[in-house]
């Protein structure tokens, strides 16, 4: 069934190539410890143990419940199973789910500017990320290509949508990046020529 998934439109064309690489391995290893078990012997208790046996990485075991409803969501509409087993199985709250992610202060971004000064990569990761509004995936992705005459354009992943964004200024900002960061080995690199 996980093979007929994977070749399917609903797989192909529904998700993001980063969330299929990352179900990918999921489904993989689901296979690997459970691929002898019959459909109708899954049922919402075996979901809730998976979940159970995962509750020490909270946003592990949402991502695993998520690819499980991908799965057994397919499987229901092409009549491979009656019911999903998925369904009424709830999310783990991690850490952070909470309160989010610290955000810097003004002072915290100055002592790591005065540490990583322009050019290096430390550097350019902070620039890419606090001056584009860039998701980490497509900061990562950002290279000499992505700009042109001063203006970065990136089409993220997870919309499709291209970004240069109004608020960018002149890339990079005041200076070019140093050359090891802007290598063509280095994934998040970018210059203005």
């Amino acid at each position: 069934m996980v093979d007929r998934y994977v070749n399917s439109a609903q797989w192909s064309e529904g998700l993001s190539g980063a969330t299929r690489a990352q179900r990918h391995g999921l489904l993989q290893a689901m296979v690997a410890i459970a691929g002898n078990e019959r459909l109708a012997d899954i049922n919402r208790r075996s979901i809730q143990e998976g979940m159970d046996r995962r509750k020490e990485k909270p946003h592990g075991a949402n991502d695993w419940l998520k690819t499980m409803r991908g799965l057994f969501g397919w499987a229901v509409d092409r009549e491979f199973i009656p019911a999903d087993p998925t369904r009424g199985v709830t999310l783990l709250a991690g850490v952070n789910d909470r309160n989010g992610f610290h955000t810097w202060t003004d002072e915290e971004v100055a002592r790591f500017e005065a540490r990583w000064k322009l050019g290096t990569r430390e550097r350019l990761a902070l620039d890419l990320l606090l001056y584009t509004g860039l998701r980490r995936g497509d900061a990562a992705r950002v290279g000499r290509p992505h700009v042109r005459n001063g203006v970065l354009r990136v089409t993220t992943e997870k919309t499709g949508r291209t970004f240069p964004s109004a608020s960018c200024r002149r890339w990079p900002p005041r200076s070019r990046p140093h050359r090891s960061a802007t290598s063509r080995s280095s994934p998040a690199s970018a210059a203005d020529r």
